[in-house]
């Protein structure tokens, strides 16, 4: 079941898009088709990102010339697995790339001296975190229907 203040602000923002017609909307996700993928995926999505994905579906935009992904939607219909497994492991791939090559946030204490220690560690802090799902493309909400008001991220490399 969909919140009603994660649904109107879901529906809003899909309204907003729609309007624009900055890109092609398809009918909106239901509640099967839902079950379906946060099942396969292993998620739950926010309620206000949940509420956009039902009233409406973005499937195209019109490719810019310095676009850095052909289809920036997902297509959580259509689209084959493993497009969407690769775009659910991006934000991690990139924190473990930057790990690996050197970056470490003071948060997490000493850096281990070798970079596989490194990345191994930064792995498992990864693990425990809310998983990010994509909305559009580098840009990723957080999984998980107990709260509201969730932040849209853009996640390209970690520094």
């Amino acid at each position: 079941m969909i919140d009603f203040d994660g649904a109107w602000l879901g529906a809003e923002a899909a309204r907003r898009l729609a309007e624009a017609g900055c890109c092609e909307m398809a009918p909106g996700l239901t509640e099967e088709e839902f079950s379906r993928i946060e099942a396969a995926y292993e998620f739950e999505f926010s309620p206000e990102h949940r509420a956009f994905l039902a009233a409406g579906l973005p499937v195209a935009s019109p490719l810019q010339e310095d676009a850095t992904w052909q289809q920036p939607w997902p297509d959580w219909r259509h689209a084959a697995p493993d497009d969407l497994r690769n775009r659910l492991g991006w934000p991690v791939r990139e924190v473990l790339g930057d790990v690996a090559h050197g970056s470490w946030h003071p948060a997490l204490g000493v850096r281990p001296a070798s970079d596989e220690e490194a990345v191994e560690a930064a792995r498992a802090v990864l693990a425990r975190a809310p998983r990010l799902v994509p909305v559009y493309a580098h840009r990723f909400i957080p999984a998980g229907r107990d709260t509201l008001g969730h932040p849209v991220m853009s996640v390209w490399e970690s520094t």
